[in-house]
């Protein structure tokens, strides 16, 4: 069950910090300011608070408000949620951090060999690499 656990939260971290990270770097400011009060927000909150909260809590609003649906998750996929945006957020920053490390000359290259977005990392990986590399 732990392995489970690790994998499935894990994969929806890497499936949701990317998006975060590319809006946190290149979105309109609406988007960047919203990626990073998410990242600051589930930075910022205990994860036990956050699985508490959604295997506990979630159930009781939805009764309170009277929301008509129930929002009881089993143990398992409070866990993986609850993993999942938390892992998001710390993910979303090693993958700005990595962008942001690249030199700005490494991302101009390609772009004046003419290179299309999917040859552009493979180009740019490489000073051996001739112009002729990228247009194909």
């Amino acid at each position: 069950m732990t392995i489970e656990i690790s994998l499935l939260s894990m994969a929806a971290a890497i499936a949701l910090g990317l998006p975060i990270a590319l809006s946190r770097l290149y979105g309109p400011w609406p988007m960047r300011l919203a990626a990073t009060v998410y990242v600051e927000f589930f930075r910022g909150i205990p994860v036990l608070l956050l699985l508490y909260f959604l295997y506990y809590g979630l159930p009781t609003v939805s009764e309170n408000y009277g929301l008509g649906i129930s929002l009881k998750l089993s143990a398992l996929a409070a866990a993986v949620v609850g993993f999942g945006l938390n892992y998001a957020s710390y993910e979303a920053e090693i993958y700005r951090a990595g962008i942001g490390a690249i030199p700005p000359g490494q991302w101009e290259r390609p772009l004046r060999w003419g290179c299309r977005l999917g040859l552009h990392s493979a180009a740019s990986s490489s000073r051996k690499r001739s112009a002729s590399s990228c247009r194909r």
